[in-house]
């Protein structure tokens, strides 16, 4: 079957100026070929100006195609073809600095790359120059006309992405190239030679007829005789392309037949498909062969194709990721799974979940799955405690292109109010009215959960020194972006609290904008997944943020610049909207306008991980046991806190007899030796937090 396609390209200039090359074939045998970005429009340049250019994503690995001439001894020492916005230092040469008379790249304060090969100089004739980057390797490959004419290794440098410009350093800029550039056409892959010696090719109309044919296809099999078309275009714009024969050869040669009656004539700028079918007659697993394409095309009298693919039969389907959402409760879900193969069944294996929240999720399922047939897999979720949990489901199989499947699990379970209520009755008993032992600063007890854009209001307090910020968090720094704010305040921005910490770390730190990005460096410090009770702790004397994790001492910088947020601020981002967000909830904040002791902080941390808020402070008795001799003091305490039990016999002076009692429990109890009073009348005892 012929199928006729009307040429797209542009003449644009005249014939003469182009010494008889072709735009418009160019123009068609790029066409279709995955190209990111071009141009079809002639930008000429003066040596001032500069033309828009958006250079498309380019991410590594890319390959530039330009058609230009120009006159580098008109213009000044230097030249430019183009430069992007987003990496500005990085640019592409048509002259390279200082009149040196070649084409060649530069990486700004860093180096000068000029291509010294004989054919690489500027080109003053219209030229079909090709830039090949290869990020691995830092190699810049540079072709003329399709043919490889000069490389330069271990380079540093980007190739330009997205919107930038072409022909000067700026408009009105002194490095600025004079001539035009006809085409461009960026891909953000490595092409490789034969086919930029076509696109070359096509442009010096050196193949008339050209044959157009792509060089790999990869081939979805399912077991059965399948049908195949195999696009062969003519490049040509004059004359006929005839295909003669076509031979087939490789491993699997046998199962191919081609079914296009041959020879076939192609008509210029059209394009057919190569008629073929696969007949595998049963067998599995890796499929290649080659097609070699004879015709008139003077250039490529032999056009190879090599085919691949992958017989899959039985084929495993089923999705990639489960997620349970919220729940509080044992929730069940189903996966469907297919069998997209066409004779064999699916026979699945062990059913193994794995990863770091692993005992919480479980898995049953079939055996078996007939060809072209379903079934469910079903998973069961057991929260056991609140936060986010990930796990993944293994499910091996004897799909010959995927003998494991995975699919990865979440969920999330809220957290419990108790521990939140008796985190809010610990610092609320700490607090006393403003009156207590250890006043905040300033509290937040109202969820704030954030999507990675949004921020939320939040005033920190008076904070002049010495500080200590607790909070109750957790997050997801991977689907996040490379950094996420905890929080910072207006009146010193540039000083802030991190998630996680720039970039990617995955780590809790803290940041001195324009100074240093603090990442605290313990396994520990991890940016929390779950719930949890982080304090980070600022010493002013000595310049030293600790951090701790559940109460625990955890890590800590010294020597840092810093200021911890003071006053009005915001929490979750650098602004509303933008891209440096938390994915996550801050359940609490209580700031501290000084340095908070260790044990105060496991104190506040243990009532969040255990549930058990602050009791009634107050001595509920005073017993003397005669036959023991004790004197024993009960009063009512707070778990994971220390108290201090002193004596008196006039009120007036008091003497310490112990300031560290441990309470493990709601209700303490200490016992005296009554001997320490012999000789008193009456004795006084008080208990105290020290």
């Amino acid at each position: 079957m012929i199928k006729t396609k009307t040429s797209v390209g542009i003449l644009l200039l005249a014939t003469s100026s182009l010494h008889g090359a072709s735009l418009a074939a160019y123009d068609t045998a790029i066409a279709g070929s995955g190209f990111t970005a071009r141009t079809t429009t002639a930008a000429t340049f003066d040596g001032t100006n500069i033309e828009a250019f958006d250079f498309g994503e380019i991410s590594g690995d890319a390959t530039f195609e330009f058609i230009l001439s120009g006159d580098p001894v008109a213009g000044g020492n230097n030249g430019y073809i183009g430069r992007a916005d987003s990496n500005a230092g990085n640019s592409l040469r048509y002259e390279q600095w200082a009149d040196t008379g070649a084409l060649g790249f530069t990486r700004a304060g860093v180096a000068d790359n000029t291509f010294s090969a004989p054919g690489a100089a500027s080109p003053t004739d219209d030229t079909h120059v090709t830039y090949r980057w290869t990020n691995a390797t830092g190699t810049m490959d540079l072709f003329i006309n399709g043919a490889a004419t000069d490389s330069i290794a271990g380079a540093t440098f980007e190739m330009p992405t997205g919107p930038g410009h072409l022909g000067n350093v700026s408009d009105g800029g002194g490095e600025g190239m004079i001539g035009t550039i006809h085409r461009i056409t960026t891909y953000d892959i490595l092409l490789n030679e034969a086919t930029i010696q076509q696109h070359a090719n096509a442009w010096l109309a050196t193949g008339d007829p050209s044959i157009g044919v792509p060089t790999n296809v990869d081939l979805v099999l399912d077991g059965s005789t399948q049908s195949f078309g195999l696009l062969v275009k003519n490049l040509g714009q004059s004359n006929i392309l005839t295909l003669t024969a076509v031979t087939v050869d490789g491993v699997n040669a046998d199962y191919f037949t081609v079914d296009t009656a041959l020879p076939l004539n192609i008509d210029p700028g059209e394009e057919i498909d190569l008629e073929y079918t696969v007949d595998p007659g049963g067998a599995n697993g890796d499929v290649k062969a080659n097609f070699s394409i004879l015709s008139n095309d003077a250039l490529n009298l032999e056009a190879e194709v090599q085919l691949s693919g992958l017989i899959r039969d039985p084929q495993i389907s089923i999705q990639t990721a489960l997620d349970f959402g919220a729940s509080d409760v044992e929730a069940t879900q189903m996966i469907e799974v297919q069998n997209l193969g066409r004779a064999r069944a699916l026979n699945l294996g062990t059913l193994e979940i794995t990863g770091t929240d692993a005992a919480k999720f479980s898995a049953s399922g079939p055996a078996s799955i007939a060809a072209g047939g379903s079934g469910n897999i079903e998973v069961t979720f057991t929260p056991e405690s609140s936060g986010g949990f990930t796990a993944q489901l293994e499910i091996g199989s004897n799909d010959p292109g995927s003998p494991v499947t995975l699919v990865a699990l979440s969920a999330f379970t809220p957290i419990d109010d108790v521990f939140l209520s008796a985190y809010d009755s610990m610092i609320s008993a700490d607090h006393g009215g403003g009156a207590g032992i250890l006043p905040y600063a300033a509290v937040l007890t109202t969820p704030a959960v954030f999507d990675g854009a949004n921020i939320e209001l939040f005033d920190f307090g008076a904070i002049s020194g010495d500080a200590t910020f607790e909070f109750i968090l957790s997050g997801d720094p991977v689907a996040g972006g490379n950094n996420g704010y905890i929080g910072r305040a207006d009146a010193n921005p540039e000083n802030s609290l991190r998630y996680e910490q720039w970039a990617d770390t995955g780590a809790l730190g803290f940041t001195r904008l324009g100074v240093a990005d603090n990442t605290f460096s313990a396994p520990d410090a991890a940016s929390p997944t779950d719930d949890t009770h982080v304090t980070y702790r600022w010493a002013e004397a000595t310049s030293t943020m600790d951090l701790f994790i559940n109460g625990v001492a955890t890590d800590s910088i010294a020597g840092a610049v810093f200021e911890m947020p003071t006053g009005p601020g915001h929490l979750g981002n650098v602004s509303d909207g933008g891209n440096e967000g938390m994915i996550g909830t801050i359940h609490r904040i209580t700031t501290y306008d000084i340095l908070v002791d260790d044990a105060t902080i496991q104190q506040h941390a243990n009532a969040f991980v255990t549930g058990v808020g602050a009791s009634e402070f107050k001595v509920n008795s005073i017993d003397f046991n005669q036959a023991s001799g004790l004197i024993t003091i009960v009063w009512n305490s707070t778990p994971g806190a220390f108290y201090a039990v002193d004596y008196s016999f006039d009120l007036v002076e008091w003497n310490e007899l112990d300031d560290s009692v441990p309470a493990d429990d709601k209700v303490k109890s200490y016992s005296i030796p009554s001997n320490l009073l012999e000789g008193e009348i009456k004795s006084f005892f008080r208990v105290r937090r020290p």
